[in-house]
């Protein structure tokens, strides 16, 4: 009786490996085709599109949507995940050891918290769309600042650059891109 598998391809075989290994092997394989690491340089925005090619594509696509500039979505994002996918926010200690839940439901690029990502969905009719996913997450803020435009220092439609700010910041304008 034989416990074990074979698989081959052209060239390569992969013989008797047990069940339990050979579905380990493989989740890895899959997990590891499935993250997204953050950009080298995240404070510059020039190094995180060349770094990232498809993401200044979907932030142009979020700007022309929503009105809401590129180098204010990267800096809402910078702010709030550091260009990590999967962030989510400190878990609570119980007597300070013991790691317990997280202190809130906030999850991905944007850190939306679970009822503000139902929202989103519902509002823009994208049922799929997922926080740990960049092009998801820059329409979401972009969303988000041309919905409430009055709820910070700022209007979406009559945001100016700060002289010196935005280039030491590593934000550049739409104009310095």
């Amino acid at each position: 009786m034989q416990h074990g598998y074979y698989i081959s391809y052209p060239g390569y075989t992969i013989s008797k490996m047990r069940p339990p290994l050979l579905a380990v092997v493989l989740m890895l394989m899959l997990l590891a085709g499935c993250t997204t690491d953050p950009p080298q340089n995240i404070t510059n925005s020039c190094d995180i599109f060349v770094d990232k090619g498809g993401w200044y594509r979907d932030a142009k696509r979020a700007q022309e949507r929503w009105g809401t500039p590129i180098h204010v979505q990267l800096a809402i994002m910078y702010q709030e995940s550091k260009f990590v996918g999967d962030a989510r926010p400190p878990r609570d200690h119980i007597l300070w050891i013991i790691p317990w839940g997280r202190i809130s439901s906030a999850y991905g690029y944007a850190q939306a918290k679970d009822s503000t990502w139902e929202w989103y969905k519902d509002k823009t009719g994208n049922r799929g769309a997922d926080r740990d996913d960049f092009e998801d997450a820059v329409d979401f803020i972009a969303l988000c600042s041309y919905e409430q435009p009055d709820a910070g220092t700022f209007k979406v439609g009559r945001l100016q650059p700060v002289p010196g700010l935005s280039r030491r910041a590593g934000w550049l304008s739409e104009q310095e891109l």
